[in-house]
């Protein structure tokens, strides 16, 4: 009797016993003949196996960072910031809230100036792997202390820049951004670090 089980790639996998003799030593065994696709197997296989080893890069990944940044207002000052946001990668856009610290010279005359603020930003990628320039965009709040007799203000505006995203695990920016805030008009380049949640 031969029981016969049709396997993947057209291959067939036999089990033969002999009703009434003596089957031998190996008593019933096993006989596989190929099918005419079994060469199909050979790309079959590595794609599975590709499948399992990469990650879906379709998924949605949260992400948590920082950044140094120079801005233009008042003489200029350094600052830095912190970040968390969201990369949906089917569209391929980011969204990100960010809060940032400022300490801006004072223009000749004037002490006290200081800046800080917060932004909601997104950032339209090009979807290229590894190094992926992108566009960004958002809405910017800036609130600090002008120096002197002018005071403290506060503003909130549009803002719109370019920017690069190098992907290495750690994903590594820089973009610089104008905001239009009115009393607070400036130029923002920024540079830090993304970390995948």
């Amino acid at each position: 009797d031969t029981l016969t089980i049709r396997g993947l790639c057209g291959s067939d996998v036999s089990l033969t016993h002999t009703q009434g003799r003596d089957p031998g030593p190996r008593g019933p065994h096993l006989i596989v003949k190929r099918g005419n696709n079994m060469r199909s197997a050979f790309w079959v296989l590595p794609l599975v196996g590709l499948a399992i080893a990469v990650p879906n890069e379709a998924e949605a990944q949260f992400f948590l960072g920082g950044h140094a940044a120079y801005t233009t207002y008042q003489d200029g000052g350094w600052g830095g910031g912190a970040r968390a946001g969201l990369d949906i990668p089917v569209l391929p856009l980011d969204i990100m809230g960010a809060v940032e610290l400022f300490s801006p010279s004072c223009p000749e005359g004037r002490d006290g100036c200081s800046l800080w603020g917060a932004s909601l930003d997104a950032n339209l990628r090009l979807p290229i792997p590894l190094v992926r320039p992108y566009i960004t965009g958002g809405l910017s709040y800036r609130d600090g202390d002008r120096g002197g007799e002018l005071g403290s203000a506060s503003e909130s505006g549009l803002n719109l820049g370019l920017g690069v995203d190098v992907n290495l695990g750690i994903r590594i920016f820089a973009d610089w951004r104008y905001e239009f805030l009115g009393e607070f008009e400036e130029g923002l380049l920024r540079a830090g670090l993304n970390f995948n949640l």
